[in-house]
């Protein structure tokens, strides 16, 4: 898979996934960082656990492209599966593997809670807030000695985030003890705060290279859901070069009750951190 995929081991979301459990103790900062994560679950509003939706990649030349369903359930089920039983399975496969950027980025914040590490955390890391302008920063500073903390943390050195006054993440930077530069996801967002997950997502790597994603939405429902996202990364296959993708959403069904042989069925694809998982 891309350097892309390997930036974004699963360290990174256990580290800030593993905030979310952190007792109230620590202050409402780490909350705001809880739930400002938690913004790019699914489709980020409030109430929603579960979505299906249709998905197409647009292709020039074809009349028609091949139907897809995106299906998320909370907190970290994401799989992509044929709309029609007639499509193959293979073609499906390929095309899952086609959107993995898409989708690496997409669950990068969102492996599973780690609420067992809370006491090690407060124990073994120091925690700074401050309230800016704009709204919050937080930094969380690891042990100067990797030995000192869990395996799971060893590689991060300090984590420090802006969140908005709408409890939105503005950035969050990521410094690796491996990397001289850092992690860095940096987000714009509607000036209207009328979305709760960003108009645009960077991630700049440590090898200074980016991913950008860049989301069109529209309303639905009262809601302003995603339309289509569109990807830029580097390539998997020319280095130096840039790939792109970009995807169309159809009408969401919010709330879908997935049943879970849905979710291991040979003909559904799911993602976490890492890309595809082999089913």
């Amino acid at each position: 898979m891309a350097r892309f995929t390997i930036a974004l081991r699963p360290t990174i979301a256990i580290i800030v996934l593993s905030l979310s459990a952190a007792d109230a103790s620590l202050g409402d900062a780490l909350s705001d960082l809880a739930h400002a994560v938690e913004k790019f679950r699914g489709i980020g509003h409030e109430g929603i656990t579960s979505y299906r939706v249709d998905l197409r990649i647009p292709d020039e030349g074809e009349e028609e492209s091949i139907p897809l369903e995106e299906i998320w359930q909370s907190p970290r089920d994401l799989v992509l599966r044929a709309a029609t039983p007639e499509t193959p399975t293979a073609m499906v496969r390929s095309l899952a593997l086609y959107l993995e950027p898409l989708y690496v980025a997409r669950t990068s914040l969102l492996d599973a809670d780690l609420g067992a590490h809370v006491e090690h955390l407060r124990e073994n890391t120091v925690v700074e807030a401050e309230t800016t302008a704009t709204g919050t920063r937080i930094v969380l500073q690891f042990p100067d000695d990797p030995e000192a903390t869990l395996e799971t943390f060893r590689d991060v050195a300090r984590l420090a985030a802006e969140i908005d006054g709408q409890g939105r993440m503005r950035r969050l930077e990521l410094a690796l003890r491996e990397e001289e530069d850092p992690l860095t996801l940096e987000c714009e967002f509607d000036p209207a705060h009328e979305r709760p997950q960003p108009d645009l997502a960077v991630w700049t790597l440590p090898s200074r290279e980016q991913v950008q994603i860049r989301t069109m939405f529209r309303d639905e429902g009262g809601r302003s859901l995603p339309a289509s996202r569109y990807v830029v990364f580097p390539s998997r296959y020319d280095p130096g070069e840039r790939e792109e993708i970009l995807v169309h959403y159809g009408a969401y069904v919010i709330n879908a009750e997935i049943p879970a042989d849905l979710l291991t069925d040979p003909g559904s694809f799911r993602y976490d951190v890492n890309g595809l998982v082999a089913n």
